[in-house]
């Protein structure tokens, strides 16, 4: 269970990062493209 904690906080973190940076890196892809 301790095993599945850490992991399950890897993943979520990555989603509120995602979705925070999703503006973000709309612009970044724009400009690359």
């Amino acid at each position: 269970m301790m095993q599945g904690h850490p992991r399950n906080e890897r993943p979520i973190q990555n989603c509120q990062l995602t979705i925070l940076g999703t503006d973000t890196t709309t612009q970044f892809e724009t400009r690359s493209a």
